[in-house]
């Protein structure tokens, strides 16, 4: 796991005393059970904007020990059901997408949810 991310999640949360208490909720419910500043789409968006190279490593790094292409690996993100291939790619590359805001978030609360697991099994 990526120090840079975990130290942008815990300020994002609000410290890593917050993270490390949330961790375990996190885990259990996931990113959408609503946490201090993963909440509101300005909130995950600018995160994402600001931590993109970043989440984008964990996400390569992840769909490649699953064997699966990153577009296959975020199609079966719950938080994006109902969406295909070519909208989340098109949230993923073009800024003036319609699916960017729906995207970005999504990758918030993926980051979220990985660091809280790293955060939780170590």
């Amino acid at each position: 796991m990526n120090k840079k991310l975990i130290n942008a999640v815990a300020r994002q949360i609000g410290g890593i005393k917050e993270l490390k208490n949330h961790a375990s909720d996190i885990c259990n419910y996931g990113a959408a059970g609503g946490f201090n500043g993963f909440i509101y789409y300005t909130d995950t968006v600018a995160f994402t904007k600001k931590n993109h190279a970043l989440i984008m490593e964990l996400l390569n790094n992840y769909a490649d020990d699953m064997g699966v292409n990153v577009l296959e690996l975020l199609s079966g993100f719950n938080c994006f059901k109902g969406m295909n291939e070519h909208e989340i790619f098109d949230g993923l590359m073009n800024p003036r997408s319609d699916d960017r805001t729906t995207i970005y978030n999504g990758l918030a609360w993926f980051a979220l949810e990985e660091v809280s697991s790293f955060i939780d099994n170590n």
